[in-house]
């Protein structure tokens, strides 16, 4: 799917440009970021805004989830 959505960047439509920087941003992975990285160098401001958007969606889904982690003993010994 990541190839298929990498060409219709070339699309003549915006709009469907648009919604394929956003599909890979939801996919993720090496060729997906390497594609919405050269869109960041696009001459079109809403092409370079949508991909560091779809990109920033792509770092926070690939970080680490331990981020999110909570130890609850941490905070009940605060409350003692």
């Amino acid at each position: 799917a990541v190839g298929e959505l990498i060409a219709l960047l070339g699309d003549p439509d915006s709009e469907v440009q648009q919604a394929a920087i956003w599909a890979l941003g939801q996919i993720g992975g090496a060729k997906a970021r390497r594609a919405l990285r050269a869109c960041q160098a696009s001459p079109t401001e809403a092409t370079r805004e949508a991909a560091a958007e779809a990109l920033s969606e792509l770092d926070f889904a690939s970080a680490p989830l331990d981020m999110f982690y909570f130890d609850g003993e941490e905070a009940q010994s605060g409350d003692a």
